[in-house]
């Protein structure tokens, strides 16, 4: 009795085993969504043609159906290794953090072939994920392989998934489905030349003289040219050039750049040419102003008539002195001296007035003549 009790307890714990085990085995091989909560994930490239040699980033994307906050993931994502190379950091894959993941938010990565593993995780559980439509998580960066076959593809899938969000106080685990393959098509070389072949200015002369490795030149220009222009062309007829300045040139130094693109866009070369515009003359003094001629004038004919004055005023010899006698018996004659005097003295003032007059008159006609 004691051994049949036995036996069945044996096939108890056999069978509730084997329904753990069926259980596990249920829940990895088919995705179980919480409650009432599901998501999408999907992979959007930097690149819609993968150049050869050229570097690209795959950002993972989450999409929930409502929002809710992500405390940990598991995913692992596949790529073709036969085109591709993964960017690594230390020996692992280098993984970025996109602005929707808080800096307390750890991500980690590991590589497995043609597999990364990245695994997510809030370890104080205060800075979760929080998901919100179509919300970035992170970026891995790739650079196709020189010797990738042009025009074939480049696959990228997400092989497995596993998120964790917060319901309450308990993280429930959430296994959203595996999107369809994302793909790329393979590309050529992409040209990275940004030289010039030629630059001819419209005016003035280069310095120093163009070569296509020189970045830095000056033209001298005279000042009655208020614009230039540049014959220029790229070395490489897939670039693409742009002039910006030169069409209104002020005195003085003005700048001109060309902007060389190769056919890749990540390469550019940037052409510097100061031109410089001569300023205009310093204007010449002007001539003596009128006034400062008849000045002039005046003074030439004030000095003649003062000239003629003193002529005219000059003092005859004074007459030597007679004895007290004789001058006593010339009464008469005395009177008729004084007279004389007198009338002398009235014509030397009349003589005196009319070369002020003069004067006067002479200086309004100058003015009069110099003004018109």
């Amino acid at each position: 009795m004691i051994e049949r009790n036995d036996l069945m307890k044996k096939a108890t714990i056999m069978i509730i085993t084997c329904l753990l085990m069926l259980t596990r085995f249920i829940m990895i091989s088919f995705p179980v969504h919480a409650e009432g909560e599901s998501a999408d994930i999907s992979i959007t490239l930097s690149r819609s043609v993968l150049n050869l040699g050229k570097s690209f980033t795959a950002t993972i994307y989450v999409k929930p159906n409502i929002n809710f906050n992500i405390t940990s993931f598991d995913m692992v994502i596949g790529f073709d290794n036969t085109k591709l190379s993964v960017s690594e950091v230390n020996g692992v894959p280098k993984v970025d953090k996109t602005t929707k993941v808080p800096s307390g938010f750890l991500l980690q990565t590991n590589r497995d072939g043609d597999e990364i593993i990245v695994t997510g995780e809030d370890p104080t559980l205060q800075a979760p994920i929080a998901l919100s439509g179509n919300t970035p998580v992170f970026v891995l960066t790739f650079t196709v392989r020189d010797n990738a076959g042009i025009g074939s593809s480049a696959n990228f899938t997400v092989n497995s998934s596993k998120i964790n969000m917060i319901s309450g106080y308990d993280p429930i685990p959430l296994y959203p489905e595996y999107p369809s393959p994302k793909s790329a098509e393979i590309g050529p070389k992409l040209n990275t030349n940004t030289y010039l072949s030629k630059l001819i200015p419209s005016l003035g002369t280069l310095e120093p003289v163009f070569s296509k490795t020189v970045t830095k030149y000056s033209i001298d220009v005279t000042e009655d040219k208020d614009s230039i222009t540049f014959d220029a062309a790229a070395e490489a007829s897939k670039s693409n050039l742009k002039i910006s300045g030169g069409s209104s040139l002020n005195f003085g130094a003005n700048t001109v750049t060309i902007t060389v693109t190769a056919e890749d866009p990540d390469f550019q070369r940037k052409y510097t040419i100061t031109v410089n515009r001569a300023s205009p003359p310093t204007p010449t003094p002007e001539d003596p102003t009128p006034t400062e001629e008849i000045s002039e004038e005046s003074s030439e004919d004030t000095s003649s008539v003062a000239s003629e004055v003193s002529e005219v005023i000059t003092p005859e010899p004074t007459p030597v002195s007679e004895p007290e006698d004789v001058r006593e018996d010339q009464g008469p004659w005395k009177t008729a001296t004084i007279i004389l005097a007198v009338i002398s003295a009235a014509s030397i003032g009349s003589t005196i007035w009319l070369a002020i007059d003069k004067a006067r008159n002479r200086d309004k006609i100058v003015k009069i003549r110099r003004i018109d």
